[in-house]
């Protein structure tokens, strides 16, 4: 087992979270009716890692 600071090892752990993320955004996107561009400005900001 590697040790939670191996650096591979947080990598990929990160992967992982942004992939699971992606494919829960690409879900509710493709449910929700279309966003204005203020909306769309504003999540942007959040996935930025800045507050809305």
């Amino acid at each position: 087992m590697r040790p939670s600071d191996d650096p591979e090892l947080i990598a990929a752990r990160r992967n992982l979270k942004a992939a699971k993320l992606e494919e829960y955004v690409a879900r509710v996107v493709s449910k929700a009716p279309a966003l204005t561009q203020e909306q769309i400005d504003r999540v942007s900001v959040l996935l930025r890692g800045g507050a809305a």
